[in-house]
């Protein structure tokens, strides 16, 4: 299904009946990942998977880069579908945008699920060189090496990027939301891996200090891709608080 939000198609999937529990994907991903928890949920709840502009089967959209253009994105296709009344998901850059959309009143779920959410900007010295290094070299030697250093780096840049997503990248890089995640009121679920070295523990630990009624959960041996590995404990988890 699909609709048109700022003159793009967006796609979207909705299965299940009951409460609404909405899903955003992260970074390069779309809504299929969501499959085995939506597969374990939508017999008790109504199910509802959105591919974000410029990925999956949503259509490129240069005007949507920000977490705040992202979430005014999602808050214009809820509105569209007629879903005021939900829960949100958001998996890694999903769990982004949905933290600056509800800590900011763009978006207003009932309750967040947040799935190893991305959002926390560190540097760390050992990075900076390394960007710098990513830099230069990037100016003087060919796109293979310039790959090297930021695949060194632990970075979701690739050269093969279209204009449009490197644009989505560079934003996402540049936004922190842990001081808007302070002003979200709704209860809230963090759930991590342990072995997660995308979006690490230690970023829950800090959304879980900066938002007031958070829950804070940490699955032994989990990595990112939780959401899909883990997804009988996770649904249970929802459950409980859905």
């Amino acid at each position: 299904m699909q609709v048109i939000v700022d003159g793009a198609p967006i796609d979207y999937s909705e299965e299940g009946v009951g409460p609404v529990v909405v899903f955003l994907h992260g970074w390069r991903d779309q809504k299929a990942t969501w499959r085995p928890l939506i597969d374990l949920l939508k017999p008790k709840f109504r199910c509802v998977a959105l591919d974000l502009p410029n990925f999956g089967a949503s259509a490129e959209n240069v005007h949507c880069n920000t977490p705040e253009q992202y979430a005014t994105n999602v808050a214009a296709v809820l509105k569209k579908i007629g879903i005021t009344d939900y829960s949100l998901v958001g998996h890694s850059m999903g769990g982004q945008i949905a933290v600056y959309g509800t800590g900011t009143g763009i978006l207003q779920p009932k309750q967040l699920f947040l799935i190893a959410a991305a959002g926390v900007r560190q540097k760390t010295t050992k990075k900076h060189i390394l960007h710098i290094g990513a830099k230069v070299t990037g100016k003087v030697f060919p796109s293979q090496v310039k790959q090297s250093i930021y695949n060194r780096l632990g970075s979701d840049y690739d050269v093969t990027l279209s204009p449009a997503l490197k644009k989505v990248l560079a934003a996402m890089l540049a936004t922190d939301v842990i001081d808007v995640a302070r002003h979200v009121t709704q209860p809230t679920l963090l759930i991590y891996g342990e072995i997660d070295l995308a979006t690490p523990p230690a970023y829950g630990k800090l959304f879980h200090q900066a938002i007031p009624r958070s829950k804070y959960i940490e699955l032994k041996g989990a990595d990112h891709w939780l959401h899909q590995k883990a997804a009988p404990t996770i649904a249970e988890h929802m459950k409980d608080h859905l």
